[in-house]
């Protein structure tokens, strides 16, 4: 019994999460998308996001329901309900093959932290840094890239609060996210190591405006000036390394940029609108009309049809010839079964 997905089951779930919106973008016919689902089968059960999303929080209600009962019955209700999340994560994963699914997510993390918040002693501090090293173990035995980027952001909020240095908090988080646009432009193995890099790319800068905005211990000024020379530097990584997670996570820091110079204006509110707006306007015209005309990387335009299958065929055919079993069967030529004659012989004697 395995205990979680080989390399090659991630690779082919990454592969079966996109055939719907393949299909739904014309790329693949009906019978490319069969074929695609059925060899990209594995014992292993995952859902997408948005169902993702709602078992995980339909999970913590039943949690949040038992952690009442529990309570009710007078039980130690840390410990019961630490170890009825966790075993039942494990009976989830290794019965029914569910991985990064939801509810084993919200299972591994409630059962963790009920782990955490009863040790008693450690200090506000020092459960900080418990969640982190709770949501390094989630991470590493869901694979899961979102729990090993909280356990960064958890680790540097740490070591900001014990040292109260908030520039110093700000500067790792930084750090941190362009560290993971570095590291998110080699190639991995696993799939899990682009997603982690993801998150703290995403993550990381926004994190470090809440450090230094927090109770208003940095001037508007300051910020608008980094956040400007971080999101560009955001911006151009994302177009050089191809990747959304970057590019995203620029967007983000410049909607900080915009929000903190709207705050210094003295215009009313619907003239700050209406700079906003046009100002948005004019940026989405400057980049369809930058991109509108390249045939590969980011573009603004649709990829055609048969660019799109040229590029589905390696990974089909990988698909495909990882779900056929290979043939004991020496090649060779194999005698009998021949038939020969002419002019009516049959070729039987």
């Amino acid at each position: 019994m395995r205990l979680a997905p080989t390399i090659q089951e991630e690779r082919l779930r990454v592969l079966r999460s996109r055939v719907g919106a393949w299909k739904a973008a014309s790329i693949i016919s009906p019978e490319n998308e069969r074929l695609l689902m059925e060899s990209t089968r594995t014992r292993w059960t995952a859902s997408s996001l948005i169902p993702r999303a709602i078992y995980f929080i339909l999970t913590l209600v039943c949690v949040a329901a038992v952690y009442g009962l529990v309570e009710l019955v007078g039980l130690p209700e840390k410990i019961v309900c630490a170890a009825i999340c966790l075993i039942t994560a494990e009976a989830l994963i290794l019965r029914f093959g569910l991985f990064r699914a939801g509810p084993d997510e919200a299972l591994y993390l409630a059962g963790l932290l009920f782990v955490v918040t009863g040790i008693r002693g450690p200090g506000m501090y020092g459960e900080i840094l418990l969640i982190g090293i709770a949501l390094i173990v989630a991470g590493a035995r869901l694979r899961n890239g979102l729990y090993l980027a909280g356990s960064i952001a958890a680790m540097i909020i740490y070591i900001t609060a014990t040292f109260d240095a908030r520039e110093a908090g700000a500067f790792l988080s930084l750090g941190a996210a362009f560290a993971g646009v570095a590291l998110l432009n080699r190639r991995w193995n696993h799939p899990v190591w682009s997603s982690f890099f993801s998150w703290v790319i995403l993550g990381m800068p926004l994190l470090a405006y809440l450090i230094v905005t927090v109770e208003g211990a940095t001037p508007r000024i300051p910020v608008i000036v980094a956040g400007t020379s971080v999101a560009t530097l955001l911006l151009f990584a994302g177009m050089f390394i191809r990747h959304h997670a970057p590019l995203a996570s620029g967007l983000i820091v410049s909607a900080i940029v915009i929000y903190e110079a709207g705050r210094l204006m003295t215009l009313l509110l619907e003239y700050r609108l209406m700079l906003a707006g046009a100002l948005t306007g004019i940026a989405v015209l400057a980049l369809h009309r930058a991109f509108r005309d390249r045939a590969s990387g980011i573009t603004s335009e649709r990829i055609l049809d048969t660019q799109s299958a040229a590029l589905l065929e390696p990974l089909a055919a990988a698909a495909l010839g990882a779900s056929q079993p290979a043939s004991d069967r020496t090649p060779g030529l194999e005698g009998g079964g021949g038939r020969y004659g002419g002019g009516g012989a049959s070729g039987e004697f």
